[in-house]
């Protein structure tokens, strides 16, 4: 829409002057108008353009004003129809209405009462797409949603709420359940409080309860409630939406038992490093259906292998955040940028193999020593393929500390050869160690990284992950 314009207006009329006429008063106010005097263009343009009002003539020579109404409410149901009459054509008025049109204005009118008309028109058009989109979301919506009158009795409830439930249909739902408060939750005590608390704060968020199925199974639910009332301050109904949360409560369960028993076994891994094979394996399979637990997994992983050394606690996760905000200033879709993401979170794991006297040494490396830090993202590699999940991401995390000019290891592949996902990982892992203090250096600081990237620009690092570093970081 037009800037400064409230709304788009087509007017159509058999007299090209008339025509002409009114967009030219219409040009003068707040509604951007378009005009034609052939019905077959008129409605080509409503295909084509989005429309708030349509001004049309009741009487034409070549087609029935009602029928040509009728044509244009099909493209766009939502368009607002306002017929224009003579004075003897109060009949037809009558019919506009019945077909839909929302009002009628006789000839000769004053501008004034049809800028009235054309306003409260546009209107009720902005209401009816309002209705239909919020319509639309109760009818599909994923989650259940429900309106409960302060009895406990369902006025609606949509077909997900149905399903969650149990029930075959809203209508199965609400002939069944008479009073919600009394028949679907399983701990009384615990819906009173949730009741309290939205009379209170009249808007409760995710408050998790559980509740009975109609075959009368128990399950786990987030509920978003929130109290409506009359003008007078009365309790009119209650509004919510209901999410099954069964799986994720169990999950999360079995997480804080997996990772008590990491943290057991991870104190034991300095001194057996199979044993974080053996973590790895079985934590992995364990979610291998559970994305954001398998995460949560993955991260407190690299956080104790981090924290092996005060020089690179945090340093897994700073180079996921990087990674992460490069990945989106270049346009990455979602699921390169999870891999992206996990890839970033996984490269160092190699380190937990043979490098504990390496990462608190003060001085420079020897040519022995560095030849066995070329070796991390191999050992990484090889520590991550008996994880059948990571097989994407394990490239990504062997190829991170290859250059564009092929002077890179551990392959010394250069441009294309590299991936791109480990060219991001090369620059954000780079930003970091430039970024951060070292046993043997203080950080030179972000300025300094900056100076770096541009100037080993398309030598050691790509030029496209370059240009969206130095807008992010």
């Amino acid at each position: 829409m037009e800037k400064g314009c409230t709304g788009k207006v087509l007017v159509f009329s058999s007299n090209s002057e008339f025509v002409a006429s009114l967009c030219q008063m219409l040009s003068k106010t707040e509604y951007a108008s378009q005009g034609y005097h052939s019905w077959d263009k008129a409605l080509d343009a409503l295909k084509e353009k989005i429309f708030d009002v349509f001004l049309l003539g009741a009487v034409l020579p070549d087609m029935d004003g009602i029928a040509l109404l009728r044509a244009a409410m099909k493209i766009d149901p939502h368009l607002t129809g306002i017929m224009i009459t003579g004075e003897n054509e109060f009949s037809l008025s009558v019919e506009a209405m019945r077909t839909g049109a929302f009002d009628y204005i006789k000839k000769p009118f004053k501008f004034e009462i049809l800028l009235s008309k054309i306003s409260r028109g546009i209107e009720a058009k902005r209401m009816r797409e309002s209705c239909d989109m919020y319509r639309t979301i109760f009818e599909n919506g994923v989650e259940g949603i429900y309106l409960m009158d302060a009895g406990g009795r369902y006025v609606a409830a949509n077909a997900a709420l149905a399903d969650l439930l149990g029930y075959e249909s809203p209508d199965d739902l609400m002939r069944n359940i008479t009073n919600g408060h009394q028949q679907l939750y399983a701990d009384p005590a615990h819906h009173a409080a949730m009741n309290r608390l939205v009379l209170e704060e009249r808007l409760i968020s995710d408050f998790e309860t559980r509740i009975f199925r109609k075959d009368r199974s128990v399950i786990w639910v987030s509920e978003n409630v929130r109290a409506v009332y009359d003008r007078h301050g009365n309790l009119q109904f209650f509004r919510g939406s209901v999410t099954n949360v069964t799986g994720r409560n169990q999950a999360f369960q079995a997480l804080r038992e997996n990772e008590m028993r990491f943290r057991y076994t991870a104190e034991k891994a300095e001194r057996d490093k199979d044993a974080l094979h053996e973590i790895i394996d079985e934590m992995c399979q364990s979610y291998a259906d559970l994305e954001v637990l398998f995460m949560s997994f993955v991260r407190t992983m690299v956080m104790t292998i981090d924290e092996k050394s005060p020089w690179l606690k945090g340093h897994s996760i700073r180079v996921a955040s990087y990674a992460t905000k490069i990945g989106k200033e270049i346009g990455l879709e979602n699921e390169k940028l999870k891999k992206l993401r996990l890839a970033a979170l996984l490269h160092d794991i190699g380190k937990v193999s043979n490098c504990d006297d390496l990462l608190n040494k003060q001085g420079k490396l020897s040519q022995e020593e560095f030849a066995r830090i070329k070796k991390i993202p191999v050992q990484s590699a090889g520590i991550l393929k008996r994880v059948k999940q990571l097989n994407d991401v394990i490239p990504f995390i062997r190829h991170h500390n290859e250059k564009i000019d092929g002077s890179g290891y551990p392959d010394g592949l250069r441009g294309d050869q590299i991936p791109f996902i480990s060219r991001i990982l090369h620059v954000a892992d780079s930003y970091d160690s430039m970024t951060a203090d070292r046993p043997y250096r203080k950080a030179p600081g972000r300025e300094y990284a900056f100076d770096e990237l541009k100037r080993h620009n398309n030598i050691q690092f790509d030029a496209q992950v370059t240009e969206a570093a130095l807008k992010v970081l």
